[in-house]
């Protein structure tokens, strides 16, 4: 669940010769350093249970398997952590620092200084869980959490997986990779359809585009090769006609 949040530090302006235990830009920057550091809460739900238990069995997931048993322990995500980011990033909320703002010029102590972080939250947890928990690791006064504003999405049931739609995809991707399975995914980025799930329509992802090394998401390289796209688009195409004209 996409959770914006803007730290605030405030201190007293004054020149940048004299240091001062109230600099707004320490204050932020020891906070931001305690909300990434710290170890965020595990929990699983349905569906990341069922996707773990899916991907244990994989060869190349072997080293998962152990882990399984207590893969809510914060020993255990850590291993997973090692081993693939992705994977962790499921685990957990996730705290991703990407703005900054503070000063007008190298020789003055500004009396304010802020910070934009890209939260996304387990959709067990609410908003008020969050703020909470952030506000006891930064345990530090002169710093304020409030919203960052941005588009707020409903936290929702997963869609169901047997609906004719569900099942028609099952059937397409067997076809398409004998060993292909279909596993339900917790996605750690965000999904418009969440707005449709809200009201009682049921949303699947499809894996258009095979993986071609990290995920370029919002990179400054974003972008897929036109294989990918074409093959893509086909595999669509037989989702289409397989709900369509069974």
């Amino acid at each position: 669940m996409p959770t914006r949040i803007k730290l605030t530090a405030r201190g007293t302006a004054g020149h940048g010769s004299l240091e001062r235990d109230d600099n707004p830009v320490a204050h932020l920057a020891r906070a931001i350093t305690r909300l990434v550091d710290a170890a965020q809460p595990v929990a699983l739900n349905a569906t990341t249970r069922a996707y773990f238990a899916e991907f244990a069995r994989l060869p190349e997931y072997a080293w998962l398997q152990p882990l399984m048993p207590n893969l809510e322990t914060p020993a255990a995500a850590a291993e997973v952590r090692k081993h693939d980011r992705e994977r962790d990033a499921m685990l957990h909320t996730t705290i991703s620092p990407t703005m900054l703002a503070a000063g007008v010029k190298i020789n003055v102590i500004p009396n304010s200084a802020q910070a934009q972080l890209d939260v996304r939250r387990l959709p067990t947890e609410s908003m008020d869980e969050i703020y909470t928990r952030f506000r006891t690791i930064i345990d530090d006064p002169a710093v304020t959490i409030e919203n960052a504003g941005g588009q707020q999405m409903p936290s929702t049931e997963p869609s169901s997986l047997t609906t004719p739609l569900y099942l028609a995809m099952q059937r397409v991707f067997e076809a398409e990779h004998p060993k292909a399975r279909t596993v339900p995914l917790l996605m750690r980025g965000a999904t418009d359809g969440a707005f449709l799930r809200a009201r009682g329509v049921a949303i699947y992802g499809v894996p258009l585009f095979a993986r071609e090394g990290e995920p370029r998401w919002h990179g400054n390289d974003e972008r897929i090769t036109l294989t990918n796209f074409r093959s893509g688009v086909e595999l669509l195409r037989k989702i289409v006609l397989a709900v369509a004209a069974p």
